[in-house]
């Protein structure tokens, strides 16, 4: 999606040297790490460059020398490095790069596949595509589903009502006459449709639905933890999942064992953190994998910790952010907070004027901007 805010921060992994976008007033523009222009050009949607060194813009207005905006039809291209427009700003819509070096565009309400030259190496003429970077894409055309490969070729045909892509372990859960099962990279039947609903294996396991309830499988098709469930949600990396019992939530493990009972009003997955956001009586706090409450739930509204070990927080409709203690490092005074970006800065608004703070709370760019 055009990006709606500044993103002062983005995945240095490998991407040091590239600038990042910065809008204000819904008129972006690209900035280095000093805080220079990368160059003078301006945009009304600008995303993040990917490993290609192109990224997408969009440009709703032209500028004439007094800076008067006139409207012209929003459309989607790409700039490199220089900020020169080498893909032209044709599509009505467009995806960024993926590491296969091919995007989705959008023309006439179609779409296809084009590359970093810009050359439409997959024909426009499907209603959707899901695209996630693997080998094989589901697209849609005329309400069914299949999936084709990087060169356009239909090897799965269009034939089902709806799909996932396929996971990890080469399958995919797709729906045949209002039914869920599971097929591999050749469209062969691996798991019968017989589920009321069906998610992608995580973690060697599929969330299922049966007659109301959910439970889990195999990927031989076993149900392995039995559908007794009023609600559950994927494995993650933790080795727990969420699941609902009258109404509340707790934890099990891969063999179904409640780890965590059903206490809670609602319960989110562990994090990397270690931490899992939990709510009771509307208030919100963290506990650990045992169950035990490490942040007790006093807040309004809480959000995931971050990497510099910061969460977002809610007190009275202000939002600041406490440490792994719990503790308020930064005052809750915000009227807004967007999440700090690797680490850097977070945008924040105080009065309908936005500005920026550093992981301290300090103001590092004054709260005077009307948007960002």
């Amino acid at each position: 999606m055009i990006l709606a805010l500044a993103i002062i921060g983005y995945n240095l992994k490998d991407k040091e040297e590239f600038p990042h976008p910065l809008c204000l007033n819904n008129i972006c523009v690209y900035e280095k790490h000093n805080g220079e222009l990368a160059f003078e050009k301006y945009f009304d949607g600008a995303n993040e460059f990917t490993k290609n060194g192109l990224a997408r813009v969009k440009t709703n207005h032209k500028f004439n020398n007094n800076a008067i905006r006139e409207f012209i039809p929003s459309k989607n291209g790409y700039i490199n490095l220089k900020g020169e427009v080498v893909i032209p700003q044709i599509y009505d819509w467009a995806s960024d790069f993926l590491d296969n070096d091919l995007a989705i565009v959008g023309i006439n309400d179609k779409c296809g596949f084009i590359n970093s030259q810009g050359e439409m190496v997959v024909p426009a003429i499907f209603d959707s595509i899901f695209f996630v970077g693997n080998d094989l894409s589901p697209v849609e055309i005329r309400k069914k589903w299949g999936f084709i490969n990087q060169d356009g070729k239909i090897v799965i045909p269009i034939i089902f009502e709806s799909v996932n892509d396929f996971d990890t372990n080469n399958l995919a859960s797709v729906q045949i006459k209002n039914k869920w099962g599971f097929i591999d990279k050749k469209g062969k039947l691996i798991i019968t449709a017989i589920f009321d609903e069906a998610h992608n294996f995580t973690n060697g396991l599929a969330l299922v639905k049966i007659k109301d309830k959910y439970g889990f499988i195999d990927k031989t098709g076993k149900i392995v933890i039995p559908a007794t469930f009023d609600m559950a949600y994927d494995f993650s990396e933790s080795g727990l999942a969420v699941i609902n019992i009258k109404n509340k939530d707790g934890f099990i493990d891969k063999t179904g064992k409640i780890i965590i009972p059903a206490t809670f009003d609602r319960a989110y997955e562990f994090t990397k953190s270690g931490f899992a956001m939990v709510a009771k009586n509307d208030k919100y706090g963290f506990i650990d994998k045992t169950g035990k409450i490490l942040i007790p739930a006093t807040f309004d509204m809480a959000y995931d910790f971050q990497i510099n070990g910061l969460a977002e927080v809610v007190v009275n409709d202000k939002y600041g952010f406490i440490d792994k203690t719990g503790k308020m490092v930064i005052p809750a005074i915000f009227d807004m907070a967007y999440g700090f970006k690797n680490n850097r800065l977070e945008a924040v608004r105080i009065k309908n004027k936005y500005g920026f703070i550093d992981k301290t709370g300090k103001m590092i760019l004054p709260d005077t901007f009307d948007m960002i």
